[in-house]
């Protein structure tokens, strides 16, 4: 009966303070939000279980060394009583870009190769259709295909006829056997299916391409164990295609099984959820701060009450109970409407990346409600509940009555009332500190990155990437032949103004010396950089004369020879570049103008990013990418490039084709939304702050009012009064904003040592200055402004004050 007349009662003092009630609302309802969608967001993209039966099982073995993927070559040597050692069942898979004719009208798909136990394996039975068997691949069998809901759906209008009819992909006739069901894109994001014959590991044109395995453990073998035992049976496989010369340089791989979903985003999930996560719960502390502040100052207002019912004999227990009854339920109703909230801007999130990424998105990547986050929901209420509402309850409930009641009778601040308010003051500045320093550091990166996407041109420009694997490119020359011949056609094209080939063989170790080595982005070029607007510097450029019977040799970036050679010219220099398993020593002869743009340069300032240039007559790798401009005023470039590969002999060798401007412009979108969630997120920080340092100073100067009083009656001027006010809040304030910079400092030396000079020490100090001064202005505004207030009363209202 008690508790239902101490809800009551709440109730009743909500209602009548409806402002306040509704700020406190925002505030919990606010943090709760960011910290929902934060976790749920997050745990989608890196932990949440994939949907299906046994799906939540399946790893794939993640390469970490100098040569970071499998090869046909390296399955049909591994064996299959190897794999079948560590995994309980598994499959092959690898991702082969496709071009659908269909209605006079071409249209790139994402494909997939997959063995015939690929749908069982997924535990997964077509919508329409039968699943691949045995026979399907093999040589002399007709070529069939798997189509997905979402291309069955929007190329063939979702008509049942489809099975048994015959679609072009890549100028072969394919019949259509299956139609998976919605939403099954495995492995991320595939758009059809084709079936490989195992058969055909050993043969050359298959045994240098790259392939993913799935795979399920067996039960009575760890993790540890697998990682181990595989990575082991790999090295001894690489070792024995070598030379004895080569094995001296060769580099054994390491292996990582991960999540499908861990190894979509390179293994660096933990490190993303734990770090976005850290960010939204420091944000949903102070929100509890802030909550329990004027929670506690509510409490104060009724401190004769308070005292007096403690005096008459009331319990602790039962004044707690009826204090903490007024923040229950704001937490319960702020929860519940962050629960609605969440639910709306997950449906909305979800919506809009699907219509902006479409089938490209992988297939987990589905947010809404679910009952991952509601548990977490639970867990956040609870924790905002104990410290919003317990604590300030308990320390309103335990106060001393003399002290409180002398606190209270004639507007004067007693001394633990005081030392409570600068603590809470102390924490708030060192919180938003904290966030607005480090979300400070995190849009500098995110601006840094963004700048790169948009710097580099890429207006009308294409990319595609051919895989020169098998019998008619066995001999170096005859890669060389393929890659000279197809940009002079590509040239030829009227829609096409210019065309180039790059070779990014990713980032490579490279020594300069015994003990110094460092990973740079190896190129291999024909020698024709001027496509990506770079000038040589020094030395000379790559021709016709770095082939394979000469010297090799290196073009190195103009940002890395400044870095890495002390001021003197790098022509002349040797470095040792980590090429197929092994160092190769190359001579530098020449150094070009940065790019605006690169893979190593996430983090990096412009004039900072490294590169080195190989002829490609010296390192002919398998997979090449050809770039071609579009005319200025034409839209068939791309159509052209297809019209040219069908006429060419090379079509079984195309893997896929970028369009580079869309591609930039779906980054920088992504990166934009990133960039807006970092600040929305700080200004609502900032805004939790100055309400609560400006609550606690309206409070403390509220509960000042008769000292006020009496040093007006003295004589004080106002200003005086005010500046001592203010140097009594810039203790608290120096005290959190110290802390905020320490730990400022400590996660810059971190970040430093991940990236390291990537971001500038300037651009570190910039950021601590700016940040540090617009806090600390923001902050004594939010004092200043009470303190205004009350030195305006007339002294003797002051001095009546309660």
């Amino acid at each position: 009966m008690g508790f239902l007349i101490d809800i009551r009662y709440a109730l009743r003092l909500l209602a009548k303070a409806p402002k306040f009630t509704m700020l406190v609302t925002f505030i919990l309802t606010a943090g709760l939000t960011i910290s929902l969608l934060t976790f749920n967001m997050v745990y989608t993209i890196s932990f949440k279980p994939l949907q299906g039966k046994d799906a939540s099982s399946i790893v794939t073995p993640h390469l970490t060394g100098s040569t970071r993927v499998l090869t046909f070559e390296d399955v049909t040597q591994l064996g299959q009583s190897q794999f079948s050692a560590v995994y309980d069942e598994y499959t092959l898979h690898y991702r082969e870009e496709v071009r659908m004719e269909n209605q006079g009208q071409g249209v790139s798909l994402l494909g997939e190769k997959v063995m015939p136990n690929f749908f069982s394996f997924t535990r997964t039975e077509p919508l329409l259709g039968r699943a691949f068997n045995n026979n399907d691949g093999a040589a002399g069998q007709a070529p069939v295909v798997a189509l997905s809901y979402h291309v069955w759906q929007t190329l063939f209008a979702g008509r049942e006829s489809v099975l048994g009819e015959h679609v072009r992909l890549g100028g072969k006739s394919y019949e259509v056997v299956a139609v998976m069901p919605e939403g099954y894109k495995f492995p991320v994001t595939s758009d059809l299916w084709l079936p490989l014959d195992t058969k055909q590991f050993a043969q050359f044109d298959l045994k240098d391409k790259q392939v993913s395995v799935l795979g399920r453990l067996h039960a009575s073998v760890s993790e540890a164990q697998a990682n181990s035992e595989l990575a082991s049976a790999l090295t001894a496989v690489r070792e024995r295609r070598l030379s004895q010369s080569d094995r001296v340089q060769f580099i054994a791989p390491t292996v990582t099984h991960m999540s499908l979903q861990q190894q979509n985003i390179e293994g660096m999930g933990a490190f993303i959820f734990v770090g976005l996560q850290s960010f939204a719960l420091a944000i949903l502390f102070m929100a509890c701060i802030n909550t329990g502040n004027l929670l506690f100052s509510r409490s104060i207002e009724r401190q004769k009450e308070t005292a007096i019912r403690g005096a008459l004999g009331a319990k602790t227990k039962r004044l707690v109970r009826q204090l903490v009854c007024e923040g229950g339920l704001i937490t319960l109703l702020g929860g519940a409407l962050a629960i609605v909230l969440t639910a709306v801007l997950l449906s909305v999130i979800n919506g809009t990346l699907q219509a902006s990424l479409g089938s490209g998105m992988p297939f987990w990547w589905n947010w809404h409600l679910d009952w991952q986050t509601l548990t977490m929901a639970v867990l956040f209420i609870l924790f905002t509940f104990f410290f919003a509402s317990v604590l300030p309850a308990v320390k309103a409930a335990k106060m001393d009555i003399n002290t409180v009641l002398r606190d209270g009778t004639r507007g004067s601040l007693g001394r633990g009332a005081g030392r409570l308010s600068r603590i809470i003051v102390t924490i708030q500045v060192a919180i938003i500190a904290v966030l607005m320093l480090s979300g400070s550091l995190g849009s500098s990166v995110i601006f840094n990155i963004t700048d790169m996407v948009t710097a580099e041109k890429t207006e009308g420009r294409y990319s595609a990437y051919f895989n020169l694997v098998g019998a008619e490119f066995e001999s170096p020359e005859q890669k060389v032949n393929f890659v000279e011949t197809a940009v002079q056609d590509l040239s030829k094209l009227s829609s096409v103004s210019k065309a180039d080939m790059m070779q990014n063989m990713g980032l490579k170790n490279v020594r300069m010396d015994a003990e110094s080595r460092v990973r740079v982005d190896v190129m291999g070029t024909l020698g024709k950089l001027a496509f990506f607007d770079q000038t040589l510097v020094a030395g000379r450029g790559i021709d016709a004369r770095d082939n394979s019977e000469n010297l090799r040799v290196v073009l190195v970036s103009e940002s890395f020879a400044k870095r890495h050679f002390n001021g003197q010219s790098a022509l002349g220099k040797q470095l040792d570049i980590e090429l197929s398993d092994k160092y190769v020593t190359h001579t530098v002869v020449g150094i070009v103008s940065d790019r605006s743009g690169n893979t190593q340069g996430m983090y990096a300032p412009l004039a900072e990013y490294d590169e080195l240039y190989v002829s490609y007559l010296q390192s002919p790798y398998e997979w090449v990418q050809l770039i071609f401009e579009q005319q200025a005023g034409m839209q068939s470039a791309q159509q052209d490039f297809y019209t040219w590969l069908g006429r060419s002999d090379y079509q079984a060798y195309f893997s896929f084709i970028v369009d580079l401007e869309k591609n930039a412009n779906l980054y920088a979108d992504m990166l934009g939304i990133m960039s807006n969630g970092v600040i929305y997120s700080g200004v609502f920080s900032l805004f939790l702050a100055l309400m609560g340092v400006y609550g606690v100073s309206a409070a403390s100067v509220s509960m000042r009012s008769h000292e006020i009083g009496i040093r007006r009656a003295l004589g004080a001027k106002d200003t005086a009064i005010t500046i001592l006010f203010l140097k009594r809040n810039m203790g608290p304030l120096l005290i959190g904003l110290g802390v905020g910079l320490v730990v400022y400092v400590l996660s810059c030396m971190v970040f430093a040592s991940m990236i390291g000079s990537k971001i500038g020490l300037s651009t570190y100090i910039a950021i601590a200055l700016i940040t540090s001064t617009l806090l600390t202005s923001m902050l004594l505004l939010s004092g200043y402004v009470p303190t205004r207030r009350a030195v305006q009363d007339e002294p003797v209202a002051a001095l009546r004050a309660e």
